[in-house]
């Protein structure tokens, strides 16, 4: 007859372990191939820009709350944006001066009419230029200065602003 050999307790332990091991690397190896094209996928959307932020921002155009932008357009052919006169004093208006890297030198947009323009409480007051030279088509943001003086003196004043569009 033929004798039986007990397993020793070591031999039980790493074939336990083996099997253990092995279902962790069939996991692996399963959710990583999955993991990575999903990666894949992801990056030929960003490199096609599908996943472009700036395409998926709104337009805004943000100065002071006392002289809030009401309205604004940035596109090729032209370039704007109205502002609200909300504060206690009237002014007189210059020009604006728009900057970015997004332009291959800064932009003056001159306010409606010939300058100096008043810009009395309450009322709104647009700038517009047709003369802007942008490098690139996609939605950048603006630097705006806006140069004004009080109706007793002369001296320029900078409001500053932002447009992204």
């Amino acid at each position: 007859m033929r004798e039986i050999k007990a397993i020793p307790s070591n031999k039980l332990a790493e074939s336990k372990n083996n099997r253990k091991a092995q279902a962790a690397m069939e996991f692996l190896m399963t959710y990583g191939w999955a993991i990575l094209v999903v990666l894949v996928v992801i990056s030929a959307l960003a490199y096609f820009g599908v996943l472009d932020p700036t395409q998926l921002l709104p337009e805004r155009c943000i100065f002071s709350s006392v002289y809030p932008c009401t309205d604004s357009a940035v596109s090729f052919e032209s370039t704007g944006f109205t502002i609200y006169n909300g504060g206690k004093d009237d002014l007189l208006l210059w020009g604006a001066y728009i900057n970015s890297s997004n332009l291959r030198v800064f932009c003056v947009l001159v306010p409606t009419g010939n300058p100096p323009i008043e810009f009395n409480v309450g009322s709104e007051q647009s700038f517009f230029s047709n003369s802007c030279d942008f490098i690139k088509s996609k939605k950048a943001k603006y630097e705006v200065n806006v140069y004004y003086s009080k109706p007793t003196s002369f001296t320029p004043i900078i409001m500053k602003g932002e447009i992204f569009g």
